[in-house]
């Protein structure tokens, strides 16, 4: 799926609607994967995309139905795969993931987690206490869940294309969105 915005700053090659794509339905695949609940999955703008909807927060897209607060071992563990799942996916289809992404998804996991402060490795080591294990083990656990995944997450991305995809490149309009699709047409498309 080669998506390229006109006038693409950000991806050239591959196309930054390319990567939008891939990463919100990797997100998308992750939270039904891990029962995270979520009304819908949407392209806003860029600005929008780690605001909150109507008392929802979004995380890579994912509407999530209220505000989650992942505090425990397991629930910390599921979130944060979510969160990395976009990146993971990104780098293993494109070889990179674009600047900004991980920064976003990483915040909104991190508030769901309770941890604060100022000092970054003190934040680190308070994350891995809650998961029980390191950020590394997570990212390898989930590069593995995407390579396993990546059909599902192919899947939910076209749907979530609708007709901007044909299987060859072609221009997308920003203007031609938002995109959106709900839970069930995910789960749909991730199981079909």
């Amino acid at each position: 799926m080669d998506l390229l915005l006109a006038g693409d700053p950000f991806c050239s090659r591959h196309g930054w609607m390319s990567h939008v794509f891939l990463h919100k339905a990797a997100h998308t695949v992750a939270a039904l994967d891990r029962d995270i609940e979520f009304t819908h999955v949407e392209i806003p703008v860029p600005a929008e995309w780690d605001t909150k909807h109507g008392g929802e927060l979004m995380l890579g897209g994912v509407v999530l139905s209220g505000t989650p607060s992942w505090r425990t071992s397991a629930e910390a563990n599921a979130g944060l795969e979510m969160a990395l799942a976009g990146i993971v996916t990104e780098r293993g289809a494109f070889g990179h993931w674009l600047d900004g992404g991980y920064a976003g998804d990483m915040r909104t996991w991190g508030r769901a987690t309770g941890v604060a402060g100022e000092n970054p490795g003190a934040i680190r080591d308070q994350h891995e206490r809650l998961l029980g294990c390191s950020l590394s083990d997570v990212m390898r656990r989930t590069e593995a869940w995407v390579v396993d995944s990546y059909e599902r997450i192919a899947k939910v991305a076209t749907a979530l294309a609708g007709g901007a995809s044909s299987g060859t490149t072609s221009r997308v309009d920003y203007a031609a969105g938002p995109w959106q699709i709900s839970s069930e047409e995910a789960a749909a498309a991730a199981n079909s």
